[in-house]
């Protein structure tokens, strides 16, 4: 679940550095510099190279997934009528 680690962090529309979202998501720092240079060319991202910083566009900040706590799967118990 590590992207959706990294979603939760960067939707709160702040500048985030890449270094720091690394050791956050032991993510590697050059596999999610291309990430975001992708997500960037989307325009779902502002990416700074200079800073090497990135911050979500406002319009996306609510449509990037988070993450969850796992949940219990249910289960029907024997006899029941109930699904």
């Amino acid at each position: 679940m590590t992207i959706e680690k990294l979603f939760t962090i960067i939707k709160d529309g702040q500048w985030h550095q890449i270094d720091e979202l690394s050791d956050q998501t032991k993510l590697e720092k050059d596999k999610l510099t291309q990430f975001f240079q992708y997500l960037s060319i989307q325009n779902i991202i502002t990416y700074e190279e200079k800073t090497n910083r990135i911050k979500v566009e406002p319009e996306w900040q609510n449509l990037l997934p988070t993450e969850t706590e796992p949940t219990q799967p249910t289960t029907c118990l024997k006899g029941s009528s109930k699904l």
